[in-house]
């Protein structure tokens, strides 16, 4: 299995803990990472994902405020392994980090380079529309 990792980071001019209410909010998922296009809970921590690509997988959340963290741990589906999205604050500002640790399928494998600059290029404009609804209702 190919793996892709990689980590991102952006600082948002505002409060912790309005963006934390974001990034924990799974069903609000969608709305800012656009290659997850719906979140069906199955059962207590477990949730299958339509991707933007007709694909599905199954995953789960574990979710910190202490550490102001949520980890998707994909379980089964077109890739295996994690994506965690994290804040620490830096002066006077917040960052909002994303890491991505996941194994493609053998058949995405075939595209791991297009694919690891499509994810990239996805968790930057995630972060960027988070940063952007963060300090636009201050």
């Amino acid at each position: 299995m190919v793996q892709i990792r990689f980590k991102k980071s952006i600082e948002v001019n505002s409060d912790i803990n309005k963006i934390w209410n974001i990034i924990s909010d799974i069903n609000k998922i969608p709305e800012f990472w656009h290659g997850t296009r719906e979140i069906k809970k199955i059962n207590d921590n477990e949730y299958i994902v339509r991707f933007a690509f007709p694909q599905r997988g199954r995953v789960s959340f574990a979710s910190s405020k202490k550490d102001y963290s949520l980890t998707e741990n994909y379980l089964s589906g077109p890739f295996k392994g994690f994506t965690k999205n994290s804040l620490f604050n830096k002066d006077d500002k917040t960052v909002l980090t994303t890491e991505w640790n996941i194994k493609l399928s053998p058949l995405l494998a075939l595209f791991s380079f297009r694919l690891t600059m499509h994810f990239e290029a996805g968790a930057e404009n995630a972060l960027d529309r988070i940063k952007k609804f963060s300090e636009s209702s201050i």
